[in-house]
């Protein structure tokens, strides 16, 4: 029978006799040993993720030393964490160059971002000015345009007041001239006209405060010709 020394790769051999009592107490190391690395990998909680992750690689160094039959499969697990460890590794490493480089973006997006805000500031309160002085110019415009609809109304006023005049005016001017030519004036009698009411001619001079009424249709600025018919 071949049996294993406790903490040696090197198999030795025992005569038959001796077997079960070197079973005994073989099983019986190897039970102490597995004890100790339990209680050294589960009930040390204090220790980080690294070192838990260091001392379950020594544990399964130290179980192929108790284990020599199993020690081809642990290799082969603790190949397979070593090699996901160092991928493990390599993505720590390029998330902890990524958050670097997130971290520098980050500090350049907070401070145009700061910039922007003290912007946004200003262009709001440029924005509440312009329409404060659109609304006092509304205000304006609306006065202006009231002035404007009176001063409209005061010169259609003023208008018709100076047509008023200037036909006054014209009238007057008119009643000027023919007080100014009132002896070239003269009103022909007719012959009968005459007879009846004993006129000595037939022409009658127009005094200086004579007033007639021009006929219907005529026209008041002038009188033509300069000798008035009177009907029979």
């Amino acid at each position: 029978m071949t049996i294993i020394k406790a903490n040696s790769a090197h198999p030795y051999k025992l005569n038959a006799s001796l077997s079960s009592v070197v079973e005994k107490l073989s099983f019986t190391t190897q039970l102490l040993q597995l004890s100790e690395l339990e209680s050294r990998l589960f009930f040390d909680n204090d220790q980080e993720s690294s070192e838990k992750l260091t001392l379950a690689l020594v544990v399964i160094d130290e179980l192929m030393l108790i284990f020599p039959e199993l020690s081809t499969i642990l290799s082969k697990i603790k190949g397979i964490f070593e090699e996901h460890i160092g991928v493990l590794n390599n993505r720590c490493e390029a998330l902890e160059k990524s958050m670097c480089n997130n971290s520098e973006d980050f500090k350049r997006l907070k401070k145009r971002y700061k910039k922007l805000a003290l912007e946004s500031l200003d262009i709001q309160a440029q924005a509440k000015d312009r329409r404060m002085k659109a609304f006092e110019l509304k205000k304006e415009k609306n006065k202006l345009s009231e002035e404007l609809l009176k001063k409209n109304d005061e010169l259609i006023k003023l208008t018709e007041k100076f047509k008023r005049m200037e036909k006054e005016l014209h009238h007057c001017l008119h009643k000027l001239s023919m007080g100014v030519n009132i002896k070239e004036l003269s009103i022909q009698i007719p012959m009968r006209t005459n007879t009846k009411f004993d006129i000595d001619s037939q022409l009658s001079p127009i005094g200086p405060n004579f007033e007639f009424t021009p006929s219907p249709g005529g026209h008041e600025e002038c009188f033509s010709p300069l000798y008035l018919q009177v009907p029979n």
